[in-house]
């Protein structure tokens, strides 16, 4: 595990432990050497990371703690990872899992009890994914193990892949066989399901279910807030708002006029961009669309910017040249990552590179300095 991945892994962590929290989890596992086989003395060594890398998966994947799937995966991955058997890695797991939700209870949601929808997560998460490396990083159960899955979603099951059992090759196969079903009766399935998998993982205690007439409504909500429609936030209803509050989707941006202004989070403004894009690809790009993105978040302006380039291609060029100083850097970077046309993303390096020259905003040009070194090789 290279160090950038490790600082991205703590950082996740510290999201939901204190110092003293991993304090205690660690001298917790020291007394499990012995019986583990397990050395985890000296953050640098191979065998330090473990530690890291259970906590890691079971915070990103909280919600489905108790899915046996999980389980199995994650063990396998510290077995392989780790060069101790699969029985031992399995039962230091449940040791360290049994620890973390006696004592920290409050950090894990009520699990979804249901394996073959962990599994629909998994497979979501990798249909949607542009990015093998990222994607890996994310999900946090090793590069081999989103392959195998890659090779299920594209029917290319590969027989001598001994990490996975027949059994788990057929569920993930059922699991890919019922998302692709429910796709053929509602459009942007996959997306819809993610964006649910992100409201279960954050939803407050008094909601247990809900539906995806409740999604749709959300999303809708947040196109309403993320496209900078100030006026008609008010249309929300207090519930609305709140609704969005406690999903942890929006916060307090400003206040004018005794109105509150709210803003997208970041999460929510990532897993509801697809749904501008599309809008703007169906509906067509609106009038004005040069006052319009200097209101947007970077995932909104790069999925203005992605339905430009896919409905209008040249057009697409003038207007990021024109209304460059009003494109957050991020944008740039999305859109580049997202993109496969070779002469597109090479023009775009070319206007980026002249803007580089000519800004005067050391922040500015410091991020696309980065975006360009970032993308010079595509």
């Amino acid at each position: 595990m290279n160090i950038i991945r490790i600082d991205n892994r703590i950082k996740w962590i510290n999201r939901f432990f204190s110092a003293e929290d991993l304090s205690s989890i660690k001298d917790f596992c020291l007394g499990l050497e012995k019986s583990y086989e397990v050395n985890l003395k000296g953050a640098r060594q191979s065998s330090g990371l473990l530690l890291i890398e259970i906590l890691y998966a079971l915070t990103r994947h909280r919600i489905w703690h108790e899915s046996p799937s999980f389980k199995v995966f994650l063990s396998d991955y510290i077995a392989a990872s780790y060069e101790v058997s699969f029985e031992k890695s399995k039962n230091f797991l449940e040791v360290i899992q049994k620890y973390c939700l006696n004592h920290f209870s409050a950090i894990f949601p009520e699990p979804v009890n249901n394996d073959q929808e962990f599994l629909k997560y998994l497979v979501v998460n990798v249909v949607l994914s542009t990015n093998e490396v990222a994607l890996e990083e994310d999900i946090g159960l090793g590069g081999t193990f989103i392959k195998k899955i890659k090779k299920i979603v594209l029917r290319d099951i590969a027989s001598d892949y001994h990490s996975f059992t027949q059994d788990a090759e057929y569920k993930f196969c059922l699991a890919l066989h019922e998302l692709l079903s429910e796709s053929q009766k509602k459009e942007n399935y996959f997306h819809l399901k993610r964006f649910e998998y992100f409201l279960l993982e954050h939803r407050p205690p008094k909601i247990k279910d809900f539906d995806q007439n409740l999604v749709i409504q959300i999303i809708e909500n947040l196109l309403i807030i993320g496209l900078g429609f100030e006026a008609t936030q008010k249309s929300l209803s207090k519930e609305a708002l709140e609704s969005l509050l406690s999903f942890d989707l929006i916060y307090l941006k400003d206040r004018l006029y005794n109105q509150n202004i709210y803003a997208l989070t970041e999460s929510a403004a990532e897993l509801t961009s697809y749904f501008v894009y599309e809008s703007f690809v169906k509906r067509g790009i609106p009038d004005a669309p040069e006052t319009l993105i200097a209101g947007l978040n970077a995932y909104y302006q790069k999925a203005l910017l992605q339905a430009f380039h896919t409905t209008h291609q040249q057009k697409s060029l003038d207007f990021i040249r024109d209304n460059f100083s009003s494109i957050i850097p991020k944008a740039l970077n999305l859109l580049l990552d997202a993109t496969s046309d070779e002469y597109f993303c090479d023009a775009l390096l070319d206007i980026i590179r002249t803007n580089i020259s000519h800004n005067d905003n050391s922040f500015q040009k410091r991020d696309l300095t980065k975006v360009h070194e970032l993308f010079s090789r595509c």
